[in-house]
């Protein structure tokens, strides 16, 4: 399948603005956006623009590299972190998506590399990561530390989730308010013993309750070191390689299954998590010699994306597959289908099985790239007519 060139979503870019003008402005000529063909034109959040003339705008951010520039006060940066300055959340998808429009609009100084870092050597100690927030109270998360056993968050990983592969899983508390605090499993995303990204996670099932946090690389780097600055574009290559979780690890001469998320992959030898089914994966997909396959959710977004992979060829993982094969052997198929319906990922198909699934339901002969198998991606047809 051709590339489609990636668009830039400048209604939602300009919404964010609007947000972080409505904030620092009070005249309402100053919270006025200007539209210009290659960038939008506004009075700057950081220096106030001009005092005497409220008409003036001298702050910009460009389309080709969403980098803001204001031509009073000099300020530089980069429209995620305008709006960092400012509180004003992006959620994850929409930074990816941003990481990635740039990646394909703007030619780096470093060669034949997507990424844009010629080596790793900015990446965080672990140690070093640790200490820094457990001495340093005032920060939400504290008191980060291996799994401790038959603590809360190792009981919720195994005795609850039957994830038994602890691996880069940590335990730490999260401060919500002064008197609210929670444990919290903290996901590092590393290579050896150094930290890239992390993600942390609540105890809590329930959707209302459920709480979730990605830290991409800038937030760590920001945090430990703020008097150091890096460029722009290998911040966005370390940033777009943080979401790619356990990515230094896997061995790419080998089959590397992709998931939609960080902990499914724990299940799995050799994988990699991502965030969602819509991370761009490019730079993997551009690369023929390596062998991927896709382990998507058992819901409407993840058999879109099984059908898209298995129609470029790639082998995707079939839900439906599994469940006729554990149907096919079940007296009771009404209540078993009914309890196979409830399971929309790894994780939840472990608790079913009250143990790892892996080799108990032999996944590996459920992957298939034959476009004969579509069928199984078809929701329409009934479950039991697969048997």
């Amino acid at each position: 399948m051709a590339e489609e060139a990636i668009k830039l979503d400048k209604i939602f870019i300009k919404n964010k603005i609007q947000d972080v003008l409505n904030k620092t402005h009070k005249n309402p000529q100053k919270r006025i956006i200007k539209d210009f063909p290659e960038r939008f034109n506004m009075a700057c959040p950081v220096c106030g623009d001009s005092q005497s003339v409220a008409s003036k705008k001298r702050g910009n951010l460009y389309f080709k590299n969403l980098m803001y520039i204001c031509y009073n006060c000099d300020y530089h940066s980069s429209f995620i972190k305008l709006c960092e300055l400012y509180n004003i959340e992006i959620d994850i998808e929409k930074r990816l998506d941003m990481y990635n429009y740039i990646d394909n609009n703007t030619y780096y100084k470093y060669q034949d590399n997507d990424y844009a870092i010629s080596n790793l050597d900015k990446l965080i100690d672990i140690n070093k990561l640790i200490n820094f927030y457990n001495t340093n109270p005032e920060h939400k998360l504290t008191n980060i530390k291996p799994l401790q056993k038959n603590s809360a968050v190792y009981q919720y990983l195994t005795l609850e989730r039957k994830i038994y592969n602890d691996q880069n899983l940590y335990e730490a508390n999260y401060h919500f308010t002064d008197k609210w605090v929670e444990p919290v499993v903290v996901i590092f995303n590393k290579h050896q013993d150094f930290v890239i990204g992390m993600q942390i996670r609540n105890l809590k099932e329930d959707k209302k309750k459920r709480f979730y946090k990605i830290y991409e690389f800038q937030d760590i780097y920001d945090l430990m070191y703020p008097d150091k600055k890096l460029d722009e574009f290998e911040m966005i290559a370390y940033n777009k390689l943080s979401h790619f979780y356990n990515i230094f690890n896997v061995d790419f001469t080998k089959e590397v299954t992709i998931f939609e998320g960080y902990l499914d992959s724990h299940f799995f030898p050799n994988s990699i998590g991502v965030v969602g089914v819509n991370t761009d994966l490019s730079f993997l997909l551009k690369n023929k010699s390596l062998n991927l396959r896709f382990f998507y959710d058992n819901d409407k977004d993840g058999y879109k994306a099984s059908v898209e992979k298995l129609n470029d060829g790639y082998k995707v993982f079939l839900w439906r597959y599994l469940f006729a094969k554990i149907l096919k052997n079940k007296s009771d198929k009404y209540s078993a289908q009914k309890r196979l319906n409830n399971i929309k990922d790894l994780n939840k198909l472990a608790i079913e099985c009250n143990r790892p699934p892996y080799d108990l339901l032999q996944l590996e002969e459920c992957f298939s790239k034959d476009s004969f198998d579509l069928y199984y991606l078809d929701n329409t047809i009934p479950l039991i007519n697969l048997i």
